[in-house]
């Protein structure tokens, strides 16, 4: 990895840090490049306290010290990872430089959100609704998880086989969690870092 300025990735639901792929390692030429997998997703563990916003932001900062991130970082997300984002930026000024966000779920009111959601394909749909299907189907993924992965990479053809499965890799918990933050808003865990 470079020196330089460090630039964390945080990738959103259904993904892990494959997600942001190998045109991204250009960015470790000259900065320190710190790409977790968030809770519950990718080779992270499941944590003993929860999945919420602060427990990632824990986890994010656990894998900075280990890291050796000792100065602010530019903090660049996608979706859910935007919500973990503002979360460190607003609870650890001292750790972030910049947020950038794409994609984030961030909505003026109630009423726009469900707009939003209509329009997403049918599985981001299940998920943002997190109700008793959205359960059943992480339930069954987790059982089924080799399964899983080719049914998602033959449904996606647009993306790498590789990123497709990777949106099998998420506990259940975790998925459910995130999605619970775009509506609602402790303890210390790890996650894998890269």
């Amino acid at each position: 990895m470079g020196e330089g300025t460090p630039i964390v990735l945080l990738h959103g639901l259904g993904a892990s840090g494959d997600y942001w792929g190998s045109a991204y390692d250009r960015l470790g030429d000259q900065h320190r490049l710190v790409v977790p997998d968030l809770l519950g997703f990718g080779a992270s563990p499941r944590p003993t306290v929860g999945y919420g916003p602060d427990e990632h932001v824990a986890a994010i900062e656990a894998c900075l010290d280990a890291a050796r991130v000792d100065q602010p970082a530019v903090v660049v997300a996608h979706s859910a990872g935007a919500i973990v984002a503002l979360r460190l930026a607003t609870t650890r000024p001292d750790r972030v430089r910049a947020v950038i966000m794409f994609g984030p779920p961030l909505y003026p009111d109630a009423i726009d959100a469900r707009r939003h959601v209509k329009r997403l394909g049918l599985t981001a749909r299940l998920f943002a609704n997190d109700g008793s299907l959205a359960a059943l189907v992480c339930r069954w993924t987790c059982a089924h998880r080799q399964l899983a992965g080719s049914l998602a990479a033959l449904s996606r053809p647009d993306l790498p086989a590789r990123i497709a499965r990777s949106a099998t890799t998420h506990f259940s918990k975790g998925l459910l969690a995130l999605t619970r933050t775009f509506r609602t808003g402790p303890g210390t865990v790890t996650i894998t870092c890269r």
